[in-house]
């Protein structure tokens, strides 16, 4: 029987850690071995291997391999979910080396299985399992290249868009990151794009597209009257949108490809995770749509839209899955499936802003010890619910809800923090919950 040990390398989006700490080429090489002997007791010989533009990813690829005993196909710097989609259209396992958006320090590792999907609660546990006895070594791997941007862009141009009408002043933010290798792409579907930031750098900015971080493209779009933006994040897994009149933060965006996806496509199913803002549910709910809510992360969310047989899923950060592209997420497809429908980039702002506004607030509190004291803040918080007659969840960490607010507190999956999430229709409210969730803590 197969020993079963406590899950430490995966969080909720992934392996990650800070480059040489948790993050090292000995661990990469491990990685490699570990990779190997599970793909080989799935009977399967080959895999997918592609990286994002971080410093420390061309050192971490090469000691990864030199713990790989497989067949490679190398699809060199690629977004996410290239990577996935292949993986699901050949039915082969395959391996990212990115940390997503966070910072620059950061790297780590993505493994999707042959469905293309990222490796989930079963697959974490016994890939852990094999990783926690496997022997450091070299072994010896054949390494073919693979144009995998050529193939997504054939599949999806010949399958889904030939040609978009969009505004003529459009703009792709490319962060210099994964997402650079799409320009061919949006060049084959309209000439007249523009593009910034389309240089790997290794992320000197950083590599999350939030108002902040984007100060640089809303001040150049207004000085060159730019319509419309998509900005993606380091490895192409998330985009966020700007207009001529600013920032379009994305739980709107993401509220209105749900909703758009709930008219257009017979399935009304939209799966996302406990964080869910109330306009989300608003929209939603606007056009007949049901809300499913698990765990944060878009491998949770991906597996819940499976077993609800939905086809669209959000998370709020700026993912969108589209299901006839990949079960994950996948912003390049989903953002142009919205352009597609919507035809008109100004109906993104105008139909979020007919819902009621809310307040959003974010905090994080460092903590080493986040779950035991995730654990206490749900028990807390729990007396805390029922003698007020208010509903909760505890999916994740615990989510509180009033007619018109609610509070989540739950520890980080990527990093040593407790997230804390509030949201209110009155801003004080909003900021009140925030530090309602920061005395619960302390």
């Amino acid at each position: 029987m197969m020993k079963m040990v406590k899950m430490n390398l995966f969080g909720s989006a992934g392996i990650r850690g800070i480059v040489g700490k948790e993050i090292n080429e000995d661990f990469s090489r491990k990685i490699g071995n570990t990779l190997t002997k599970y793909v080989k007791s799935k009977g399967k010989d080959e895999i997918f291997l592609g990286m994002d533009t971080r410093i420390s990813s061309k050192a971490l690829k090469k000691s990864l391999i030199s713990g790989l005993g497989l067949k490679i196909y190398d699809c060199e710097i690629i977004p996410t979910p290239v990577l996935g989609f292949v993986c699901k259209e050949f039915e082969k396992y395959g391996i990212m080396i990115t940390a997503s958006h966070n910072p620059k320090e950061y790297n780590g590792f993505k493994i999707f299985n042959d469905k293309g999907i990222s490796f989930y609660e079963k697959e974490q546990e016994n890939f852990e399992n094999i990783f926690r006895d496997i022997k450091k070594r070299n072994l010896e791997s054949k390494i073919e290249k693979f144009n995998a941007l050529e193939f997504y862009e054939n599949r999806i141009i010949k399958n889904c868009f030939k040609k978009i009408n969009i505004c003529s002043n459009f703009l792709i933010d490319f962060s210099n990151g994964a997402a650079t290798s799409l320009i061919s792409l949006f060049e084959r579907i309209n000439q007249d794009i523009k593009f910034i930031n389309y240089k790997p750098n290794g992320f000197l900015q950083k590599p999350e597209p939030t108002e902040k971080s984007l100060e640089k493209t809303i001040k150049y779009m207004k000085n060159k009257k730019i319509d419309f933006c998509m900005a993606f994040d380091g490895d192409g897994d998330r985009v966020v949108f700007i207009d001529k009149f600013g920032y379009i933060p994305p739980i709107d965006s993401c509220g209105v490809f749900a909703r758009e996806r709930c008219l257009k496509r017979k399935n009304k199913k939209i799966s996302t995770n406990i964080e869910v803002s109330k306009k989300i549910e608003e929209l939603v709910n606007g056009v007949g749509g049901k809300i499913s809510k698990t765990r944060v992360g878009d491998v949770a969310i991906t597996h819940n839209m499976l077993e609800i047989g939905g086809e669209t899923a959000i998370e709020q950060c700026g993912h969108l899955f589209s299901r006839e592209s990949i079960p994950g997420p996948d912003p390049i497809y989903s953002s142009l499936w919205l352009l597609k429908e919507i035809k008109d980039t100004r109906k993104i702002r105008k139909i979020s802003e007919k819902t009621k506004k809310f307040y959003f607030r974010k905090q994080s509190i460092p903590c080493k010890n986040k779950t035991k004291i995730e654990k206490k803040v749900i028990e807390k918080l729990t007396e805390y619910a029922v003698k007020r007659n208010l509903n909760y969840e505890t999916t994740d960490g615990i989510r509180i809800d009033w007619k018109d607010a609610f509070l989540l507190i739950r520890k980080s999956g990527t990093e040593d923090v407790i997230r804390i999430t509030a949201e209110a229709d009155r801003e004080k409210k909003a900021n009140d919950l925030i530090q309602f969730g920061c005395e619960t803590i302390v």
